[in-house]
């Protein structure tokens, strides 16, 4: 098949790429490859293929700062006798009384994301260390979060693991802590930085005969006599192609939006209700060998405006020059808010304050934050989380059987798909929607 990409920014990759100043490499956000499930191993072996030996394995390392101390997260049961004493045992009797209510009584009674997570660890760790950080992230009310979409993200604690490990510990035996996640414990990541890897692919994507444009915005697709009228602008003039099929990433309401014909009038209340939460990085190169010992740091209260520090050292030396660092922070926020418009310098000066606040055992990092940078720089997503409110999942599903109805048209990907999904999943996802077109174009 002919191929030809359009892609608005600079360069190609979307939220699964870098930035290079000065020798620091800075993704935007983390994107290793997972491999969470079986399904997924051919698809991350198939991108080793084709990226080369551009990759390194490591064990994740990541930490909440959750009341005052820096632990490991997600918050490991074990961790509730030997970080926060007393207090944490009165949290695990919370937790378990919660399983145990959700064993008698089911699940039947939970309609949000509150609730799943009060039933499943109990009233206490909801209000202090959950409600708090999703309020942050997601800038509504956890009782407005959808449970599904959601609970996806934040697996339950076994009962029968949990009280094994809390045995453990009360007598002194050590124990290797696990957690039910949704992820493995060691993930793969491109040593010189995401962009690397979209780089590789196009380039054997151009080998292959495919034309990318960069810098071109679609601006209408219709739809008509069994092809589509792609219409585009951008720094070479306004244009445009007719194909006989169409992938598009775009956020589902900008897609729908450009849809000819156009949808109707309940159409349109749907793409008012399909939200993104926006994200803001700020960039920060240092003259100094480390900062955290994690790869990545949650800051769970509100006390902090932002919700990850990210040290990409920590996940490959190659991200930064010999002897430096980079700190990415990241400030969920949406578009247009305090946050979103805040001029970089301000910013800057707004994490520093917040990181002169004690760090578990350490009161240090605002000033070396402020006196070890050589620079910094932010960069802005506005689309990087779907947002599943209470409700959404009826639009979403509408969404789809209207798109559903011309024929080969596939939106995919995080935003195409409305659905929290990881690098190798949208990987997956994109090969599996150019072979099923390739056998509906051929017949």
């Amino acid at each position: 098949m002919t191929v030809l990409l359009f892609e608005k920014g600079e360069q190609v990759g979307g939220l699964w790429g870098s930035e290079y100043r000065d020798g620091f490499i800075f993704d935007h956000g983390v994107h290793g490859l997972y491999a969470a499930g079986p399904e997924m191993e051919s698809t991350v072996a198939g991108m080793k293929r084709i990226a080369g030996d551009i990759f390194v394995e490591a064990d994740k390392k990541t930490e909440i700062l959750f009341r005052g101390r820096l632990v490991r997260y997600p918050l490991q049961p074990g961790q509730f006798f030997t970080a926060y004493g007393a207090e944490g045992l009165l949290w695990a009797l919370t937790l378990v009384m919660a399983r145990l209510r959700v064993a008698v009584t089911g699940e039947g009674w939970m309609r949000n994301f509150r609730d799943y997570a009060v039933g499943n660890f109990g009233p206490l760790l909801y209000r202090i260390y959950f409600e708090p950080y999703l309020k942050k992230v997601w800038g509504i009310d956890p009782v407005r979060l959808d449970l599904e979409s959601v609970a996806r993200r934040v697996k339950r604690i076994r009962i029968r693991t949990f009280l094994q490990q809390q045995l453990q510990h009360a007598l002194g035996m050590k124990g290797r802590q696990t957690y039910d996640g949704l992820q493995p414990l060691r993930i793969v990541y491109p040593r010189h930085g995401a962009q690397r890897v979209v780089d590789a692919i196009r380039e054997r994507a151009e080998e292959k005969g495919a034309r990318i444009l960069c810098g071109a915005e679609v601006t209408g697709l219709r739809f008509e006599n069994g092809r589509y009228t792609v219409t585009v602008s951008g720094k070479a003039g306004a244009g445009g192609v007719t194909a006989r099929a169409v992938v598009s990433t775009l956020p589902i309401p900008d897609l729908l939006g450009l849809l000819c014909p156009r949808p109707d009038g309940v159409m349109e209340e749907t793409i008012r209700s399909l939200r993104y939460r926006a994200l803001r990085l700020l960039n920060i190169m240092l003259d100094c060998e480390r900062v955290f010992a994690a790869q990545w740091t949650y800051f769970q209260g509100g006390e902090f405006s932002f919700s990850r520090i990210n040290e990409y050292k920590n996940l490959s030396p190659d991200f930064c020059p010999p002897g430096k660092t980079g700190l990415s922070i990241e400030f969920n926020c949406d578009v247009g808010d305090r946050l979103w418009s805040m001029p970089d310098g301000e910013l800057f000066d707004l994490a520093v304050r917040e990181l002169d606040q004690p760090v578990g055992r350490r009161r240090d990092i605002g000033g070396i934050v402020r006196a070890r940078h050589r620079g910094y720089f932010s960069a802005r997503f506005a689309h990087a989380y779907p947002l599943m409110e209470t409700g959404t999942a009826a639009h979403l599903e509408r969404a789809l059987a209207f798109l559903s109805g011309f024929p080969r048209l596939r939106s995919i990907g995080r935003q195409g798909r409305f659905r929290y999904m990881n690098g190798d999943e949208c990987f997956g996802e994109a090969a599996a929607a150019a072979a099923e077109l390739k056998r509906e174009v051929k017949r």
